[in-house]
This record gives C-alpha cells, structure tokens and sequence, in this order.
C-alpha cells in the first residue's frame, strides 16, 4: 500500500524535514517573519492529518470491504481478500502506526503541550487515542507504555489490550477537556484540513469518538453492555449533530492529489473497486435507493444493470465499479449517521425500543439524505422495517443497515461484525475458497519484523486468527 498518495506524502516529508532542521533554520532569520519555533505546530498538523487519513483509509478500511462482503475482486483467485493472511498482511498498520501516526501525535501532542495551546494538544490527543484502539482493535495486544521511547528502551513490553484501551479512553476525556478551552490562544485554520480550524466541530468528533470506543467495549470482560450504552447516550448529546459536521479528509483535484478511493478505482490487481454480489444482492432485496449512487450500470447484453461478483470467479463482463468515486473523494474519519446508529444501538441495549426506533430512522435518514436521496425515496425505504422488541432483533436491524450505510468510509463495519455477530454474511457466496466459512479473520498476525527484533513480542506459533476472543473486547 506503498505511494497512494502523493500530495499526502509530499506533505509528510517536506513538514517533518523542516520541523527536524529547526535548529539549522533559525540562522540569520530575519526578525519580522515568525521563527519555525512558532510555525512548528501549523507545519506539522497537516502531515499529521494526512497521515491519519491514508493509514486509517489504507488497509483499515481495504480490509473491511472485502472482509465484509462489500467489494470482490475481479479477474483472479482473491488470497488475503479471502482470509488467507500470514505475518505480512498487517505490516503496513503496526510500521504505520509506530513509525508514522501514533509517533507523530505523540510530537505534537508534546510540542502543543510546551507550547500551552491545547486546541493543537486535544487534536493530537484524540489522533493519538484512535491509533491506540487501532493497534488493539486488529492484534490484540501491543507496545504503549514502554513504546515510543527509543534509545530508552529498544524492546518495549506488550500491553494488554485492556490496559492500552483504558488509557485511550481517557485520553479521549482529555481531548474533550482540552478543545472545550476558551483560551485566546490561536489554534489551527487553514492548516486543518478537516474542519477548517472549527474547533466546536473537533470537539463534537472527541465526543463521538469517545461514543464509538465505549460501544466497542459493551461486552468486554469487566464491563457492564448497560453502563456502556449509557456512556454512549452522554456522549453522543455533544456529538456530532448534521451531516455538515462528518469528519472528513478533503483532497485536491488531479492524480496527483487522489485519495485513497480514487488510488484504488484505478489499480489493475483489482480492476477497481468491484461490487460484492452478496452486498448487491442485500440492497437489492430491500430496493434501496442507495444502489445507484453506490454502484455503476453495466450492459453486457442484456440491458444496464448493477452486477455484483463472487471474488475469484471467471465472469465473461466486468462486473459493476463503485460509483462516484474520483479523486476528490475524501476519507472518512467520523459521521453522523454513525453517531445516530450508535446511538440506536445504545438504546437497544438499554431496551428503550422507542427511542432506538427514533435513532434508526434518524441514522438511515442523515446516510441517505447525505446521499442526495430524494424524500419521498427514504419515507419509502423506512417503510418496511417493523422495529422488533427484542434485543438480537433490532441489534441484527440497527447493524445491518449500519453495515449499508458504511460503504466507503470507515473500518466499523469489520469491527461491529467481530463485536457483535451482524450483519448475518454468507462469506463463502462472496468470496470463492474462502478460508473460513464462518468466520473472518478475528485478528492480525504480528508482523515478522516486530517478532524478529523483539523478544516480547507474543510468538504467531499456535495462534488462530479465526478463534474469537483474540482481541479483549471480542466476547459476546
């Protein structure tokens, strides 16, 4: 998943080389302009973000497409595609997160906190607790009370994932702390390219992700589902509140500039970003008007229509591209409809069926509405759903439709399965030799590299990444 980004990768170079000449740059500087000691925190905001949007999209998200039976691959025998992984799969998450994300949220975490600015710091905060859950959330355990502190310590012990999860968590609550100032200092503005400097919108999105990762936990051992759900029912009434607020990753025009979608609508391994006939087939079922936007037509005989693939099947046309995909397409951080399923979910839990129908509806609505779906389409849609009263019923409705209104965002699709069991995938009828036909992978492998050069790194000799409690939470 090398060299996807270009402008991304330009920015992340020339920022980190100036911010590690400062020293150097700080001669015969004239008085009047503002010393790179100043800038340091604008200069080093955009690489950051840029890095949280390519690795966080990267295989994150690559994964999840296919691993939830939205996206197949055309041509050719898919491999980890379908689930056939090994010590190399994840090496670009756990190089990325230590070399790249987590290091430099650290940094700037650090250079704001020096500096009293605490819109860069609660920034950095919450950047830096999402690669935290990041690194649990797909191995399970990993170094971070002895990592990132080199030449101190060269072999850094592995946390639990417990342990590093309740330090996300409150670094999460220090975020919130932190962007709820009302001090004159400046923080970001143009160097912000989520929100444009909006720090009432970062705030919203620490409080949305505090809601995420408290719902991620509703089965942990150790954990009550009710006091979770409530968690998330507090947080979510300072989240995020319209689809003015999604968190996104915005991206120039030009090959040059594409993001992560727009890379991948061009690969030839793939020949793009290939519809997945059982998620097709799911839209087609409930006649959502969402699958023209998602997917192209194609004609190959028998009039246009919308045709999804079995991965690694010989099929004599190419099946149907995700639509409306270009350059431009930004990432995902955060959304609203998934603030609103979650707070669906939460009330599932706490059994409040009233309110979590409200929730349901609100969610499919803001995903559509954000689609450009016509009202009288999305009246429609919601039509046919009779809000059951039982618990595995509506979490199976709320998830499912979350799984549907997730497509080309963000991982929590993969990660809602493992958590929760929905939405119900028959993977073998979208993934040909399916190396597990009931499960996806649960976990990564440690990568061969972390396990070669330090000792504390647990061993892959008898782990099965199919097994379920790999990762801490994983326990329903």
């Amino acid at each position: 998943m090398k060299n996807r980004f270009l402008k991304i990768a330009s920015i992340i170079l020339v920022v980190f080389a100036l911010s590690g000449c400062e020293k150097w740059l700080d001669v015969n500087q004239n008085p009047d302009t503002i010393s790179n000691e100043k800038i340091v925190l604008k200069g080093h905001l955009p690489a950051l973000l840029a890095e949280w949007a390519m690795f966080g999209s990267g295989d994150n998200v690559n994964a999840t497409l296919f691993w939830t039976c939205q996206r197949a691959v055309w041509s050719y025998l898919p491999s980890w595609e379908a689930f056939t992984i090994n010590p190399s799969t994840a090496n670009d998450i756990w190089s990325n997160s230590y070399n790249g994300t987590l290091r430099n949220a650290d940094y700037l975490y650090k250079r704001a906190k020096e500096e009293n600015n605490p819109y860069y710091q609660g920034i950095a905060a919450l950047i830096k607790a999402w690669n935290m859950t990041c690194l649990i959330d797909n191995f399970g355990k990993a170094p971070y009370s002895e990592a990132l502190r080199y030449p101190e310590i060269e072999k850094p012990k592995f946390d639990e994932g417990k342990d590093v999860y309740a330090e996300a968590m409150k670094l999460f609550d220090e975020s919130i702390t932190l962007l709820s100032s009302t001090d004159p200092i400046p923080g970001p503005g143009g160097d912000d390219f989520v929100y444009g400097g909006d720090m009432a919108k970062w705030l919203k999105l620490a409080y949305s992700y505090k809601a995420r990762y408290a719902m991620r936990l509703c089965y942990a051992p150790g954990y009550s589902k009710t006091t979770q759900a409530n968690t998330v029912i507090t947080a979510l009434a300072n989240g995020l509140s319209n689809n003015d607020e999604n968190a996104l990753f915005h991206h120039g025009s030009g090959e040059t500039q594409r993001g992560f979608f727009g890379w991948q609508q061009t690969q030839d391994y793939a020949q793009g970003i290939v519809a997945n006939i059982v998620f097709v087939d799911y839209m087609k079922s409930t006649n959502d008007p969402r699958l023209p936007v998602y997917f192209q037509t194609v004609d190959f005989g028998e009039g246009s229509e919308i045709h999804g693939m079995k991965s690694g099947t010989d099929v004599p046309y190419h099946p149907s591209l995700a639509n409306n995909v270009t350059d431009e397409t930004p990432e995902t951080f955060m959304n609203y409809s998934e603030c609103l399923f979650l707070k669906a979910e939460a009330y599932v839990l706490l059994h409040n069926w009233s309110a979590a129908e409200t929730a349901f509806k609100d969610a499919v609505t803001a995903n559509m509405e954000d689609k450009g779906i016509a009202e009288s389409a999305i009246t429609s849609y919601l039509a046919q759903f009779a809000f059951p009263q039982e618990e595995e019923a509506a979490q199976k409705m709320v998830i499912t439709e979350k799984w549907v209104a997730s497509y080309l965002t963000t991982a929590e699709a993969r990660f809602d399965w493992i958590r929760t069991g929905y939405p119900i995938l028959k993977f073998t009828d979208a993934h040909l030799d399916c190396a597990n036909a009931t499960t996806m992978p649960r976990r990564y492998l440690y990568p061969q590299d972390a396990v070669d050069r330090n000792p504390n790194t647990p061993s892959n000799n008898g782990i099965d990444e199919f097994a379920k409690g790999g990762v801490f939470w994983d326990a329903k």
